[in-house]
């Protein structure tokens, strides 16, 4: 007869010709158990990863085999449910980068086998964004905290870097990858080498950008000083000489009023002339003048020369 799903207790005998029957045999235990587990769950929700082995989380008839299946096809990876709580881990063999599709069955003492799981739909990406680069030229600047610009990949999380020492993080554009980021902290007076790195959604990270080398220079130049002696003059637009830091712009004030007037000194000396461009009226001016270097620092005055036009 065919039994139904139970707990039996099976024995015989035997009779022979002449209707002799035995004793009993010893009984056989039985249960019948024809229903298949309860579909599996996967409980794990991460749908990318840079891990090309993600192990997989879920809950499974208590005591039951699970058997790990990619894009439908069994990947002959099982582990067995806990007694208790039905929750367990599998572990796939190493993906490539990809989509996929994971399910599990769940198959219990008997052999019986469940539907398969909902799928898991996973992104394996191992693949590090190209180095960043930067767009900002800048070489020379009195900013400590200068504002630097440049590209990586769409969305990536953007790590500026003076040698080891990390300046902060920014994210790109998700659609150009443009960036800009502002040191979290001072660049030291003189050279510094930045990089940056990019890092995506996943965690995978590039390889260093190429190094902008930047120089800060918060110094201000030199107090210029005014050769000139001629404190007389009938010239109502008189020729000024001095001296200041090479290659530094000379501006000219007339009675400490800036006049527009600049001249840039000599790269080497430092000499520069300067004239005013309008007459000075009949009477005495005091000239003097300031030094701005290339990054904009600003000296202090000149020591003021009295002239006198007549």
């Amino acid at each position: 007869p065919t039994l139904a799903d139970s707990n039996y207790s099976l024995t015989v005998t035997a009779t022979d010709t002449a209707g002799n029957i035995s004793a009993a045999s010893s009984a056989l235990n039985i249960t019948v158990d024809t229903i298949a587990p309860a579909k599996p769950i996967i409980t794990t929700t991460t749908t990318l990863t840079n891990d090309a082995t993600p192990t997989i989380e879920g809950v499974a008839e208590e005591g039951s085999t699970l058997t790990l299946f990619v894009d439908g096809v069994t990947t002959g990876i099982t582990t067995t449910a806990d007694g208790t709580t039905g929750a367990y881990t599998i572990t796939p063999a190493e993906l490539s980068d990809g989509a996929y599709a994971l399910t599990v069955t769940a198959t219990d003492t008997a052999g019986n086998i469940s539907a398969a799981s909902s799928a898991l739909s996973i992104t394996v990406d191992t693949t590090a964004p190209a180095a960043p680069t930067f767009t900002t030229t800048d070489t020379t600047t009195n900013d400590t905290t200068p504002i630097i610009i440049g590209t990586a990949e769409a969305g990536s999380t953007v790590e500026l870097l003076n040698g080891d020492a990390s300046l902060g993080t920014t994210t790109a554009d998700v659609t150009t990858g443009i960036f800009s980021i502002t040191p979290s902290s001072e660049l030291s007076e003189g050279l510094n080498s930045l990089t940056v790195t990019a890092t995506d959604e996943v965690g995978n990270t590039s390889s260093a950008s190429s190094a902008l080398s930047i120089t800060v220079d918060t110094t201000a130049p030199a107090q210029p000083s005014i050769t000139t002696t001629t404190s007389l003059t009938n010239d109502a637009t008189p020729t000024i000489e001095g001296i200041a830091e090479a290659g530094s712009t000379v501006t000219l004030f007339v009675d400490g009023v800036t006049t527009g007037i600049t001249t840039t000194a000599d790269g080497t000396t430092g000499a520069y002339t300067i004239t005013p461009s309008i007459s000075l009226s009949d009477g005495t001016h005091n000239l003097s003048v300031l030094a701005t270097d290339v990054v904009g620092n600003v000296s202090v005055f000149s020591i003021i020369l009295p002239i006198e036009i007549d």
